[in-house]
């Protein structure tokens, strides 16, 4: 049953979340790594999608070279979820220093909106709250989780940082009521 099976999931997902706040922040950090890779690559969230993009991007690359750039990249999701779901905020906000932050508050000023423009880059979820604690109201597309428990988690944490959030399915709607507010 799809249920059991989201709920389940959530339980997994809540029971690492609890076992790594309960470590201190560096090794968490560092399991979190080792734990985005075991996600990413044993259990294939998402591997033959990546791996798919990283071959037509990369067509000269050898497998060995496209299979290092994956275990980083779930490395990289391993690290930005501690962040997100158990990093000390305050601090985390302190150590960005954005490129070129000071055009985004020049045209926040003109009070006409601003769309900004970011790949997956970084943590892109610390660079949303990053822009909300300055004060600038920030909106955000985003894509529904597959699982509506996990959703629910990560969609409060996103509003609890004063993310307004513009869900990706009929988003054209959502961004021009953020640009007008």
């Amino acid at each position: 049953n799809k249920k059991y099976k989201n709920l389940y999931e959530y339980f997994l997902f809540k029971v690492a979340i609890k076992t790594l706040s309960l470590l201190p922040f560096e090794l968490a950090f560092y399991l979190s790594a080792k734990l985005g890779v075991f996600v990413g690559m044993i259990l294939v969230i998402r591997k033959k999608v990546a791996h798919s993009q990283l071959r037509k991007s990369f067509p000269t690359m050898s497998e060995q070279e496209i299979k290092k750039i994956l275990i980083r990249m779930y490395e990289n999701i391993g690290y930005q979820s501690i962040e997100f779901f158990l990093g000390d905020k305050k601090n985390l906000l302190k150590k960005i220093t954005p490129k070129g932050f000071q055009y985004l508050i020049e045209a926040y000023k003109k009070n006409k909106g601003v769309i900004v423009v970011s790949g997956h880059f970084g943590n892109w979820e610390m660079a949303g709250e990053f822009i909300a604690s300055k004060g600038i109201r920030i909106g955000a597309i985003v894509k529904r989780q597959r699982n509506p428990y996990v959703n629910e988690y990560i969609e409060k944490r996103r509003k609890d940082s004063k993310i307004h959030l513009i869900y990706k399915k009929r988003s054209f709607r959502g961004i021009v009521k953020e640009l007008k507010n």
